[in-house]
């Protein structure tokens, strides 16, 4: 999950590249270690011998941010400090998920799982909000970069750790299951516990000892550190708000991006179809990698608008749109395409939903074109900010004045919760037609 309008880092600040160049890939193994790994939930569904239980997961791992997401946003401030605190507190969360899949069975195993990937995804929301600041204060605008690359790499990590171990130990029985299970989970673990011994460093050796804190709040335009009541926090979140339809391109894009990424995959395509779990894995791997590379690929495009581009009578907002159609037609060709998928499944084409090799292909089609998608979804709404700003209303003031280029942080919180918002429906849309599926199959879930 992405949704950044603007990012805000102290290039300009004395000391802040050198801290950048040694330390920003800590950022990286902050989000391999929040993020939620998912293909794991092949040997779970075996160790506990209960149904597959990821998007069950999802629902409540994506629905758990959100409200610490809304929560921190409007009561709390978050800091260096926090992300301290709120780091060290996932460090038990991921070793309560090892121990469950180290001695668990069942039910209770199924729920407590589920329970802490809830709890991983309340500190995630307030992880990232707490790094957006230290990022602000220390670190250059491309840390922010850095920052989301790890959601894929995560998964990607963690994805072919599973494959090599169950290769490697040619897993038969379920002990070799529970094996990689914990094994799998202990490396996040482990990479948690290293990202927070080196965020515990620079906390020691960095906090506080930027200078100026105020007036560089008061540059950036966030006043994140300035007691705000409620009411007025409220008041300037309905007002970006307001704003958020001059971004509706981009945003239409990335909830494309977010049908796929958490409505089909990899929760319905491949974990839903009858095929072997080792080609589900494989798929699984492809889905994560084409995403990534996707990203990456698209990441350099300069999206910045031509003004003189548009026709005296054209719309604005029609004017933006109609740059992004084709855009807009690969995302909808991708939907199409998996909806196929899970159509073929249920009425038994089953040269496509029981061929693991269309189905990968499909997959590496799919995901990396959604994989740019999102990259310029994100990347583009910046061009839109600047190309609003220099645009005049009849009246003759700016469409986008200062007042709301100074609320750049609180635009992205709303665009960040707009897009948790279409994670959580697509999940939990997700769930019910998987439910549909297995009832259409005759397979009774316990909930």
């Amino acid at each position: 999950m992405e949704g950044q309008v603007r990012q805000v880092g102290n290039d300009s600040l004395p000391g802040t590249r050198k801290i950048d160049e040694n330390h920003r890939f800590v950022f990286t193994l902050i989000t391999i270690s929040i993020d939620a790994i998912l293909s794991t939930s092949l040997l779970t569904e075996k160790v506990f011998r209960c149904p597959n239980f990821a998007n069950k997961c999802n629902v409540v791992y994506l629905s758990s941010g959100l409200t610490s997401f809304v929560l921190a946003s409007f009561f709390f401030s978050l800091n260096f400090t926090t992300l301290m605190v709120y780091g060290w507190l996932l460090v038990p969360c991921k070793i309560a998920i090892v121990l469950v899949g180290m001695f668990g069975n069942g039910m209770i195993a199924r729920n407590l799982f589920i329970l802490c990937y809830g709890i991983n995804g309340a500190l995630k929301a307030l992880i990232l909000q707490s790094c957006t600041y230290v990022i602000s204060r220390h670190f250059t605008n491309s840390a922010f970069a850095v920052l989301y690359s790890g959601y894929p790499g995560g998964s990607i990590l963690i994805g072919v750790v599973q494959y090599l171990l169950e290769h490697a130990i040619e897993v038969e029985s379920i002990e070799d299951m529970r094996f990689c299970l914990v094994l799998c989970h202990l490396v996040q673990a482990v990479t948690a516990t290293a990202a927070l011994v080196w965020i515990t460093y620079l906390y020691a050796n960095y906090h506080e000892k930027t200078p100026n804190h105020k007036n560089v709040d008061h540059e950036l335009g966030t006043n994140r550190c300035e007691p705000v009541s409620l009411f007025s926090k409220a008041k300037k979140f309905l007002k970006a708000l307001s704003t958020v339809h001059y971004f509706f391109p981009r945003f239409l894009l990335q909830v494309e991006a977010t049908i796929i990424r958490y409505f089909f995959y990899p929760c319905l395509i491949p974990f839903l179809l009858e095929i072997s779990d080792n080609a589900k894995l494989i798929i699984t791997l492809a889905y994560n990698f084409c995403d990534f590379v996707g990203m990456i690929v698209y990441s350099g495009i300069n999206e910045k608008i031509d003004p003189l581009a548009r026709r005296l009578s054209q719309p604005r907002l029609l004017f933006v749109f109609l740059r992004d159609v084709y855009l807009h037609i690969i995302g909808l060709v991708c939907v199409g395409t998996a909806s196929f998928v899970i159509l073929a499944s249920w009425i038994k084409i089953d040269f496509i939903a029981k061929s693991p090799t269309v189905l990968f292909f499909i997959t590496v089609f799919i995901c990396f074109a959604i994989g740019s998608l999102s990259s310029r979804a994100v990347n583009g709404c910046f061009p839109l900010v600047e190309y609003y700003s220099t645009q005049t209303k009849d009246d003759g003031s700016r469409i986008f004045g200062d007042e709301i280029l100074k609320m750049d942080n609180i635009i992205n919180d709303v665009v960040v919760f707009l897009d948790y918002s279409s994670c959580v429906l697509a999940s939990s849309l997700s769930n019910m037609i998987e439910q549909i599926i297995l009832n259409h199959r005759g397979i009774q879930i316990t909930t």
